[in-house]
């Protein structure tokens, strides 16, 4: 039988024109340093503002990637991430064709298209399968180019140094583009595909012949490279194995997390898969990279919060970003990188323009807050695991840390840390609100520094209550004494300084003139999580948090409605930010205040119903929450980023009172609660020691919750406070 041949239909509008090409919507899949925004359709199609391609190291190695089948795209049909966050999974059929009679003939070949990133490689698998009576025959094409371009570029950014050229090479079933890095790093993006095709430098065309019900695979792979890093060429089948293999050993390393809604178990499901596609490994240390796309690469502060959200159900991550960060600690000071003996890093990058040093960005340490988080989760690490190997091979970065603090992070030997960049480039405000216009006045006006915000201060509180501990197992009983000292007297010099009468608040920063920043922000709530505030304060504090001028129904606000610089679709000064609303929730529980806990955390999970896969964003708008509308986005969030990711696991740990001390074999609960979408809630395979796990059962009685435990190792006690 002669096999039909297909040419798209001409009096009719081609599926390119029928098709949405300036799509919002877009898929992410990301395995370490590399990531892709796909289409739809699978594809690459940069226009107007979209911000797709295949990245790699903080560069573009695939700017265009269109899939047209007899020359227009086909049509969609659906498309998905799997639950696992490995595969991108599209359904589309052929275009219509001119010689069909009924619309019935003209959908005929299904094309199933999956997609999954691994080891900087990119697989796009293409399965036709004719499900005519006929013979067919078709012709197929991908369409490929590579820009190469930084993300920096394609935030904005104008470069002062002149692009390099991209030389493609054509060889059999395999187009090489090759970019003239203007670093001289040597990047390319080699594709290659298993089937017979004509290559140019548009890319592939394909003709394949399909019997009835005849399925017919084809594969393309597309190699990042990075400096030459040597590559083997591994099957779409053996790298999904792979891929496979590494997922389920980092997700056992995950306690298990169920519930009686399975609401609330996707969210938990999808921030566990999506935590996976962040982590990067460092030699032997995992670290999650802190968001895709403009943060995809180490960041001190995230990796620090997101380790401390994670601690109680996966521990592992925080003693990798121990160690990566303690490897990277700053050894000397220099103005460039905004550096000084001890200081944590900020952020790594190694894409062209911080390499080129027009941005500050390869090696940079200009954040206020890392330094002390670093010692702070250096400490609750230890007491969760009795891990004394991390600590001693961290202890001297722990004593420099600490030396920073008091040398040069306290600039005016005021007791307090400040911050002022010397980077010309670097970033003016050096909290975790990092914006220019984050850090004002009442009036508006902006902060002359050097600054000295208020949840630094706490950071440094704790981070002197936890190396006094640890210094005491290091066996250095005098420093141990002299740091809890200074914890105590910092603590009362800030009740002290750190507090306004009028408005009953803390404000968010000291300025140069040690005169208070005086507006209402959500930086206050990280001061009840680090426990610096007594109790009266605390509770003022919190009645502000939930007043409607801070807390929208969606979450607690960056700053209040009633500031001058209030904007609910601003960065920092009027949006949301869930990490930032499980750090008040953990601080609420420390606190002891219930209500409000239970209102805050059902106020997140609410939103979370209304985000696509049910994965919680970077943020979102500070728009007050109306009946039957979900929260607004922000429009450039980061999705998926770190430490959204863990907020379930804090706010999971925060309702729970669960804390778990290794070096004193005990585990507890101190007050647990539970919202009433949570009737139970089991817990499985919770990290004690190596081999010994703990598993139980809470259950809510009304506004009680009770603890079954199912397995804990007999020399472990189970205290549960009520």
């Amino acid at each position: 039988m002669k096999a039909e041949e297909y040419s798209s239909s001409t009096d009719e509008k081609t599926a390119d024109e029928c098709s949405a090409f300036v799509d919002s919507k877009t898929f992410t899949l990301n395995h370490g340093r590399s990531f892709g925004v796909f289409d739809r359709w699978g594809d690459v199609y940069n226009t107007g503002q979209n911000l797709q391609g295949i990245f790699h190291r903080g560069t573009r190695y695939i700017s265009k990637l269109e899939f047209k089948v007899l020359g227009v795209r086909p049509l969609f049909l659906s498309s998905t991430v799997r639950e696992d966050n490995d595969v991108l999974s599209v359904d589309l059929v052929n275009p219509k064709l001119r010689k069909t009679k009924t619309p019935e003939e003209d959908s005929v070949i299904h094309i199933k298209r999956k997609k999954f990133i691994h080891n900087d490689e990119v697989y796009d698998k293409f399965i036709f399968r004719n499900y005519s009576n006929k013979d067919v025959a078709l012709s197929f094409s991908l369409h490929v180019d590579a820009d190469f371009k930084d993300i920096f570029e394609l935030k904005g950014f104008q470069r002062k140094s002149k692009h390099g050229k991209v030389q493609k090479i054509i060889g059999p079933q395999r187009l090489e583009m090759i970019y003239d890095s203007v670093d001289k790093i040597k990047r390319k993006t080699v594709v290659r595909t298993s089937a017979t095709c004509e290559v140019n430098e548009e890319g592939f065309n394909f003709q394949i012949s399909l019997k009835p019900n005849e399925k017919l695979e084809h594969e393309v792979t597309y190699s990042l490279f990075f400096d030459e890093t040597p590559m083997k060429e591994i099957s779409f089948l053996e790298s999904k194995k792979q891929l496979e293999h590494e997922i389920n050993q980092l997700r056992n390393s995950i306690a298990t997390i169920h519930t009686s809604n399975e609401q609330v178990n996707h969210w938990v499901n999808r921030s566990s898969v999506d935590l996976i596609s962040l982590l990067d490994k460092h030699e032997q240390n995992w670290y999650p990279n802190a968001g895709i796309p403009w943060y995809n690469t180490v960041f001190g502060r995230d990796g620090l919060i997101t380790a401390a959200q994670l601690i109680i159900f996966s521990p592992f991550i925080a003693q990798g970003v121990l160690r990566h960060l303690a490897k990277n600690q700053a050894k000397e000071q220099n103005d460039e990188e905004d550096s000084a003996p001890g200081k944590i890093l900020h952020e790594l990058r190694d894409g062209e323009l911080a390499n080129l040093g027009e941005l500050p960005f390869q090696r940079y340490y200009g954040s206020a807050d890392a330094t002390p988080l670093f010692i702070w989760l250096a400490g609750i690490y230890y007491e969760r695991t009795a891990d004394l190997e991390t600590l001693k091979i961290i202890w001297p970065e722990i004593k420099a840390a600490l030396k920073w603090i008091d040398e040069f992070g306290d600039m005016d030997q005021d007791g307090f840390v400040e911050y002022h960049k010397k980077s010309q480039d670097g970033l003016d405000n050096q909290g975790w609100k990092d914006s220019f216009d984050s850090i004002s006045y009442h009036d508006g006006n902006l902060v002359q520094g050097p600054i000295a915000l208020s949840e630094v201060q706490a950071y440094v509180y704790q981070a002197k209550l936890q190396a006094a501990k640890l210094a005491k197992v290091m066996g250095e009983e005098g420093f141990s004494d002299k740091l809890n000292e200074q914890a105590i007297q910092l603590r009362k010099k800030f009740n002290d300084v750190f507090w306004d009468d009028y408005n009953n608040f803390i404000p968010i920063a000291l300025d140069g003139q040690k005169n208070p920043a005086m507006v209402i922000s959500s930086n206050a709530g990280h001061c009840l999580a680090a426990e610096i505030l007594d109790d009266a304060r605390a509770d003022k504090v919190t009645e502000k948090l939930f007043s409607p001028d801070m807390f929208s129904g969606w979450g607690i606000r960056t700053l209040s409605r009633d500031e001058l610089r209030y904007n609910p679709m601003s960065y920092h000064n009027g949006s949301i930010w869930p990490h930032d609303n499980a750090i008040i929730a953990y601080g609420l529980r420390k606190y002891k205040k219930k209500k409000e806990l239970l209102t805050l955390a059902s106020a997140i999970f609410d939103a979370s119903l209304y985000l696509e896969l049910q994965r919680i964003p970077e943020l979102y708008c500070g728009f007050e929450r109306t009946k039957g509308e979900g929260p607004t986005l922000y429009p450039v969030a980061c999705s998926p980023q770190a430490w959204a990711v863990g907020t379930v696991f804090m706010l999971i740990s925060a309702l729970l009172g669960l804390e778990i001390n290794a070096t004193e074999k005990k585990v507890s609960f101190n007050y647990p609660t539970l919202p009433n979408f949570i009737n139970e809630l089991n817990l499985r395979k919770v990290f004690l020691s190596p081999n010994e796990n703990f598993d139980c059962r809470c259950i809510r009685y009304g506004e009680d919750v009770g603890v079954d435990v199912i397995s804990v190792p007999q020399d472990w006690t189970v205290v549960i406070v009520k």
